[in-house]
């Protein structure tokens, strides 16, 4: 689930195939022809190290490595595991020996057993995004890497619990964004229930310090619709944030962006869309999203289990509320 682009290639990360979790990685040329079978090259990168290593929930590029986000490994949802993988660019992609992987919990012992959903390069740091631990839990545990150090220094890692952070439960996120000075982890769900305290650390702050972050919520915002919870990664142009929403069946899916230029914590530095207003859905269930892109002056939402896929033209204005 999810990728990164480093150089040449576009690499798709390993999540499960309907059958069970794996770790076959995908390459994509992206200079080369799309429908050309010699574009793609594929790696089962399973046992490196002697970890599992199955089960990734992204990717990120940083230097000349991609790194996959460490997620689930067991189907019926308990296995959630921290070990992270490693491949260097600089040698050849389907050889073992190109592949390295770590088990962050070695390192960082309030880790153990927790899964992660996304990770953000910030230089010379990789932001690793808090998602689940166990069949019903989810956590906030942010875990950050220094890559001027070996991934399998131990001093390399650390980690903060933002799950408490302005008083709310911020755990379980599914990707996050830097725009200026801040990284924000996108809210999906608490306990599988689907919520909307968006969590921001300010980079130019103490990492492990309580004060270099702060929350807010949403999804109880007045003039929102209440299905404002539940997203999916994140997607920027300019100074906005655009959440995509996931899937919800308690509610209508709705798209938020957030102003960076206003407030963080102001009701008038939000506005919504609701997706189940389109009439090519008719229904708020068939709407479903595992993230956003930017390209030009278009946002194209990723359909997730549904097969329709809305564009927004930012040379329009988003309703205002």
């Amino acid at each position: 689930m999810g990728g990164a682009i480093l150089g040449d290639y576009m690499y798709f990360a390993p999540l499960h195939d309907g059958a069970g979790y794996h770790a076959r990685v995908i390459r994509y040329n992206w200079k080369l022809p799309f429908n050309a079978s010699s574009s793609w090259e594929a790696f089962n990168a399973s046992g490196i190290d002697g970890l599992t290593t199955v089960g990734y929930c992204g990717a990120v590029g940083a230097k000349n490595s991609v790194f996959f986000v460490p997620c689930s490994n067991e189907f019926s949802g308990q296995g959630f595991h921290s070990e992270v993988l490693r491949y260097d660019s600089s040698k050849p992609f389907t050889e073992k020996a190109s592949w390295s992987a770590f088990d962050i919990s070695t390192a960082v012992r309030d880790v153990s057993g927790l899964g992660f959903h996304g990770a953000t390069f910030v230089e010379p740091y990789i932001y690793f995004t808090p998602f689940r631990g166990g069949v019903s839990s989810s956590h906030g545990i942010v875990v950050r890497y220094d890559t001027r150090k070996d991934m399998k220094d131990a001093g390399a890692w650390e980690s903060f619990d933002a799950s408490r952070t302005d008083g709310m439960n911020t755990r379980g996120y599914a990707g996050s964004i830097v725009v200026g000075p801040h990284l924000y982890f996108v809210p999906q769900e608490d306990e599988y229930v689907a919520h909307g305290r968006i969590l921001r650390y300010d980079l130019r702050k103490n990492f492990k310090s309580q004060a270099s972050w702060e929350a807010f919520d949403v999804g109880v915002m007045a003039y929102i619709t209440q299905g404002a919870r539940g997203f999916h990664y994140a997607t920027s142009w300019g100074p906005y944030i655009y959440f995509s929403p996931h899937y919800d069946i308690s509610a209508s899916p709705v798209a938020v962006r957030y102003d960076t230029r206003k407030p963080f914590k102001s009701l008038d530095s939000y506005v919504s869309f609701d997706f189940s207003s389109l009439p090519v859905y008719g229904s708020k269930d068939l709407v479903d999203f595992s993230g956003a892109v930017t390209i030009g002056n278009r946002i194209f939402f990723v359909p997730s289990r549904y097969r329709f896929v809305p564009c927004l033209n930012l040379s329009t204005a988003l309703p205002e509320k």
